[in-house]
């Protein structure tokens, strides 16, 4: 309606340029490196990316490890559809960590000989600072719990 209430005016609504498109661009322009995306807990695609070791001659099997300790993590409500298994075991730990880092995957859980043992340790990086953790269990879970997703 008009200022005397007598006829009615149309409102239409515009994004001015500011659309969902545009801000992934503007992420990845501003906080990205000449090596990877770097995403923002927040809008990452997913939270986590394990990457297990190649299954070992002695019967080791790495990818079990990685089903149960994404299973784990995934039973946490915020962390539910944020987890990936890089699964391509005919690749090194290192190239799958350079395509991690490329696709800017916040959070990288590296399972090697270390993730067998007893305790198992578990090698985190944080992608943005670069820091490389081992963690056990229990402060893997308790670090996993502080992750947002929201």
């Amino acid at each position: 309606m008009d200022s005397d209430g007598s006829t009615m005016i149309d409102f239409h609504m515009g994004c001015f340029g500011l659309g969902i498109t545009r801000i992934l661009q503007a992420t990845v322009e501003a906080l990205s490196t000449e090596t990877g995306i770097r995403w923002p807990s927040l809008i990452a695609p997913h939270q986590i990316y394990i990457i297990p070791k190649k299954d070992g001659s002695r019967g080791e099997d790495y990818m079990t490890a990685a089903e149960s300790l994404s299973d784990t993590l995934t039973q946490m409500h915020h962390l539910r559809g944020e987890v990936v298994i890089d699964d391509r075991m005919n690749l090194t730990i290192g190239r799958r960590q350079v395509d991690a880092d490329r696709l800017g995957y916040p959070h990288t859980i590296i399972l090697g000989v270390k993730a067998l043992e007893s305790p198992a340790q578990y090698e985190v990086v944080k992608t943005a600072t670069r820091e490389t953790t081992f963690m056990s269990l229990e402060q893997l879970m308790s670090f996993a719990d502080q992750i947002q997703t929201i």
